[in-house]
């Protein structure tokens, strides 16, 4: 991807999202333990519900926030990590500036179908709602996760299940004019040309029940070979329209299953693969949440298990897989108790794991408190204020993400999560954890160490000959908060 920030440039307008803010949640019962629960983002005592969206019908209020004066300027990585955005995506607002200060990458936002074609018409009648949003996206560096929702009511019965009311002939006609608008060739693009390589189609799309369609929550879960006739119909139409676009399967939930008293439908993967929907996506794509790391722990430790199981029990081994939500929560809820300091543990272990699993891109749920009764999930307060979590993440993807994944290790202790890798620089260095309360003493290879926290700052120095031994390696203490232990000097 080409970076486009001027590099000479001394004034630089702030680029920022305007959060319109969230509405609808959806309360499902059940999970394993009774709790009230969807899938994915926790709402207080209540459950998890999938995020809302708001388009030019309807009513609500908008904060306005003043840009701010840049500092200095923050050079853009091209890491695998990103983040979830809403509303509108506006250079006149604030969080876009933190956005590139973290070295966010990449960006998942939702595009409505029947924002854009409300009514059955032709692309040239389109209402391009979208455009300035995409290109302030485009022009702030990040590489846009398109999530296509909301069918508009004269296609489809549910406004994010089967298209059953017209020919799919049509759905095909609109992906192949929005590649079109958004493919940067200088044919028929939006104003300024700018580039959306990656489509996903929709949200969590192996639901089995009809939620809240106002906030996203889609349901395909019983019509898995729909889905697959659907991808299999905009496949073609989308790579005449242009030859690197890239299609992403949407998001699926893939826990919580309606057989276990859930809401997703487990044999749905499996039934838009047997239909041939295989060859008509080229990334691979689920959702991890927390507490549903029991269940894949037998294929590798948290996310990284997920997609292991996957991989081994779909034939889907040979595309790119990401992972468009992961996240947790940083308030104290009586059901998944948690912190700000847990929120910020979770940033550096989903990271880490996600370069383990080998993931192209993995965005965290959600970068900025949705308010409305949702969890607070975001980086950042719902008034823009950064968390403890903003500024783990800031480190681990400057420190994680420029670094290339070696492999995990043993360190001596089954209770502790450890992983080599190798730096920018060419320095190794290691991201260890406890998996559970206790604090454990583990072994390194190296001779000398700078340890760091979380956060990134230097708390002490160990070398070899600290533990009384002289045998290449040192030892360190680790608890449940993340460290980073590099060769020193």
């Amino acid at each position: 991807m080409h970076h486009r920030w001027a590099w000479a440039q001394v004034a630089i307008t702030v680029v920022v999202l305007c959060v319109l803010g969230l509405f609808g949640v959806a309360n499902v019962t059940a999970d394993r333990d009774g709790v009230s629960i969807g899938h994915s983002k926790l709402v207080p005592e209540s459950g998890y519900a999938a995020a809302g969206l708001l388009y030019a019908t309807d009513v609500f209020t908008v904060r306005q926030y003043l840009p701010l004066v840049l500092n200095g300027y923050v050079p853009p990585y091209d890491t695998l990590f990103g983040v979830q955005l809403y509303g509108t995506i506006n250079e006149q607002a604030q969080a876009l500036r933190t956005m590139r200060s973290a070295y966010v990458h990449w960006a998942r936002w939702p595009i409505a179908w029947s924002a854009i074609e409300p009514t059955n018409r032709l692309p040239d009648q389109y209402v391009w709602y979208a455009d300035a949003s995409i290109s302030n996206a485009y022009l702030s560096n990040l590489e846009l996760i398109a999530t296509i929702v909301n069918n508009p009511a004269w296609a489809a019965t549910y406004p994010n299940g089967p298209i059953d009311k017209t020919d799919l002939s049509e759905f095909a006609q609109f992906m192949a004019a929005m590649v079109e608008r958004y493919d940067g060739d200088g044919v028929s693009d939006a104003p300024g040309s700018p580039v959306v390589r990656y489509w996903e189609l929709y949200n969590e799309p192996d639901a089995g029940i009809e939620l809240n369609a106002a906030a996203g929550h889609s349901y395909w879960g019983p019509f898995g070979a729909e889905y697959a006739a659907m991808l299999c119909s905009i496949y073609p139409a989308m790579k005449a329209a242009s030859p690197d676009v890239q299609v992403v399967l949407g998001g699926i939930a893939y826990d919580n299953f309606l057989d276990s008293g859930g809401v997703f439908v487990r044999a749905f993967l499996g039934d838009v693969l047997d239909a041939g929907g295989g060859a008509c996506f080229d990334v691979m794509n689920f959702h991890y949440y927390p507490p549903f790391e029991p269940i894949w722990s037998a294929y590798g430790p948290g996310l990284s298990g997920k997609a292991a199981f996957l991989r081994q029990n779909y034939p889907i081994a040979s595309k790119p897989m990401m992972v468009t939500e992961a996240g947790w929560h940083s308030a104290d809820y009586s059901i998944y108790p948690s912190s700000p300091a847990m929120q910020a543990r979770y940033v550096v272990k989903l990271f880490t794991q996600a370069m383990y699993a080998d993931l192209q891109a993995l965005t965290w749920w959600t970068w900025i408190d949705p308010g409305g009764g949702y969890a607070e999930n975001g980086l950042l307060t719902f008034d823009l204020v950064p968390k403890v979590s903003y500024s783990v993440y800031q480190d681990a993807a400057a420190r994680i993400g420029r670094s290339t994944f070696e492999a995990a290790v043993d360190v001596g202790s089954a209770d502790v999560e450890a992983y080599r890798f190798m730096s920018a620089g060419s320095q190794p260095f290691y991201v260890l954890w406890s998996i559970d309360e206790f604090v454990r003493s583990v072994s390194v290879p190296l001779v000398a160490a700078q340890v760091r926290n979380m956060y990134g700052t230097p708390t002490l120095v160990v070398w070899d000959y600290s533990d009384g031994s002289i045998d290449g390696r040192i030892r360190v203490s680790v608890g449940q908060d993340p460290v980073y232990v590099e060769a020193y000097p």
